[in-house]
């Protein structure tokens, strides 16, 4: 009976759409995924805050030009932590530690746009959030919450106006202050354009499928399922850019327990469900350990210059 059962595997096998091989999957790896739309999106972005961001500052040295600036431009506290060398994330955190010094209920972090609404909304918290941009980094109440290596760019002086002169710093300085936000993009790009593919690999057939969307026998939700008529049948994963271990090590521990759900339901189901990982990006590529476990529990592995195989897979099996 096993070599019966090994006949059939041996059959299968051979009339599946073959897996891509790990390192022919590497060679084709997109290190940094480029959108001529996002670019220029961007370029333009750091073209317009450089030409407008030094007379929109100019009166920050003092409290009233600090805040009369933060209160006439949406992009105030982005602009003003790039002119001097803070993080976005710190900051946030600084504000985070300030609150719960102040004994408030910390039910998640403040973004930035909050965090100026809020200046502008509570005239006590506006203070002393540009007291602590002003001269943070001298003030000895400051000192003891915040670590100095922190603290030590939390002040506006003549070295800060002078930044505003050279328009070269102030273009370094902005796309710093926006990478995070180009990052997103870029990666939003990425994905749009994996779906892109996905529908054209569905639409000529007539096939159906859907976006985040929730398999119950699995408990698990995928990017994009698949169906064969109502049965989901391709199950797709996918990710530009992850580039923290952490992260790429709870992908595929996600990644995993599908493959162990999907291989426990196929055992049962005569309707067979695959999985599908779509990733790229120089963090997978730099880190392999994680990728190869993705690609050993994956029914395929692709990248966007592979992207295409997913036609012959919707193909064969729906």
């Amino acid at each position: 009976m096993a070599d019966d059962e090994n006949v059939v595997k041996r059959m299968d096998n051979d009339k599946a759409i073959k897996k891509i091989p790990y390192d022919e999957y590497i060679k084709t790896a997109t290190m940094f995924f480029i959108s001529d739309r996002v670019e220029s999106q961007f370029l333009k972005e750091i073209d317009d805050a450089t030409s407008t961001l030094v007379a929109k500052m100019g009166g920050i040295l003092t409290e009233d030009g600090l805040k009369e600036y933060i209160q006439c431009d949406t992009n105030s506290i982005d602009n003003l932590l790039s002119i001097m060398n803070i993080s976005s994330e710190k900051f946030k955190r600084v504000i985070t530690t300030l609150r719960i010094e102040k004994g408030h209920h910390i039910s998640g972090e403040w973004d930035l746009k909050k965090i100026r609404r809020m200046m502008i909304e509570r005239p006590s918290f506006m203070d002393e959030v540009c007291d602590l941009l002003r001269s943070g980094s001298k003030d000895e109440k400051y000192k003891s919450i915040i670590p100095s290596f922190y603290l030590e760019n939390f002040r506006i002086d003549n070295s800060t106006i002078a930044r505003l002169s050279n328009p070269d710093d102030l273009r370094r300085l902005i796309k710093k202050g926006i990478e995070g936000k180009y990052n997103i993009s870029i990666g939003n790009a990425y994905a749009l354009e994996i779906e892109k593919k996905i529908a054209e690999a569905c639409y000529k057939r007539g096939i159906l499928f859907e976006k985040n969307k929730k398999i119950s026998t699995l408990g698990k939700t995928f990017d994009y399922v698949i169906f064969n008529s109502e049965t989901a049948a391709i199950l797709i994963m996918s990710s530009y850019n992850i580039t923290t271990s952490s992260t790429q090590t709870r992908y595929k521990e996600s990644a995993e327990n599908a493959a162990a759900f999907i291989r426990e339901y196929n055992k049962s189901h005569t309707n067979k469900m695959v999985l599908v990982n779509i990733l790229d990006g120089a963090g997978w590529v730099g880190r392999q350990s994680d990728l190869r476990a993705i690609y050993l529990c994956s029914t395929y592995l692709l990248n966007i210059k592979t992207i295409n195989q997913l036609d012959d897979i919707v193909q064969y099996y729906c």
